[in-house]
């Protein structure tokens, strides 16, 4: 179980990745939303998952008395919000492929195979349900709009990601190695005083 100060850790990374990536998703989705002339209404519901939902997610997360948990929740939302997205794009391919894949990584990354069994039903009822309520068409072509538009997050997410996660792991290395010194240390100073 995380203290409280590596919840808020955990959740403070979380908020930078899901800016960045929310970020660089909604440029293949205003493309399709572009390319289907969809109303004012989707585009305020994008601009608000894009650029307010990973604040709101945040300070959600923050104001817990179990930061991480909170985040576990936010997780999850993400991915009901980018299957939506998938359904309201009428399932383009590229776009909705590329989306789909790097949420999947990032869930993988953030909890790692039990959180993305976690996300996968959650994200298929909530394509089905935005899929009704769009009324389940289904487009699944591309155009170079389309596939310019998903070229950043293709390019710029999972170096970032891997950033993170190689910092992470030289960070794990380095408290083992402290740990092991200091086991070391209490062992060598508890066969000197015999």
């Amino acid at each position: 179980m995380r203290t409280r100060d590596e919840g808020l850790r955990f959740v403070s990374l979380i908020h930078r990745l899901r800016t960045l990536g929310l970020a660089l998703g909604m440029l293949p989705v205003a493309a399709v939303l572009y390319r289907q002339q969809a109303p004012a209404w989707e585009w305020l519901l994008l601009a608000g998952n894009g650029l307010a939902w990973p604040h709101l997610a945040w300070q959600f997360a923050l104001r817990g008395t179990r930061p991480a948990s909170r985040e576990q929740f936010n997780l999850l939302a993400d991915v009901a919000m980018l299957r939506g997205w998938i359904a309201a794009m009428h399932f383009a391919l590229l776009p909705s492929v590329l989306l789909a894949a790097m949420m999947c990584m990032d869930r993988v990354s953030a909890g790692g195979w039990r959180l993305l069994g976690k996300a996968l039903p959650v994200g298929v009822a909530a394509c089905a349900l935005a899929a009704w309520a769009t009324g389940a068409a289904y487009e699944p072509a591309s155009d170079m709009l389309g596939t310019v538009a998903c070229l950043p997050m293709l390019a710029v997410y999972p170096i970032w990601l891997s950033t993170v996660t190689f910092r992470q792991g030289q960070q794990i290395r380095r408290q083992n190695r402290l740990l092991e010194q200091g086991v070391a240390k209490a062992d060598f100073n508890s066969y000197g005083s015999r």
